[in-house]
């Protein structure tokens, strides 16, 4: 049993270097892959760029 005297600072979870690097690299992936989705979703139902949707490279 916790005593009432017992500090909430102590149970604040305590994360090493390598779970930041990790957390870090996670949330900066996660969003380049959300950035380049989407573009391509926008390349795809509009007609930008426009070099993708000339129809002399599927000739």
């Amino acid at each position: 049993m916790k005593s009432r005297s017992h500090k909430a600072e102590n149970e604040k979870p305590h994360w090493s270097r390598d779970e930041y690097r990790t957390a870090f690299l996670f949330w900066l992936l996660w969003s380049l892959y959300v950035v380049l989705a989407t573009i391509g979703v926008v390349a795809l139902l509009t007609k930008w760029p426009h070099f993708l949707h000339e129809q002399a490279y599927f000739r």
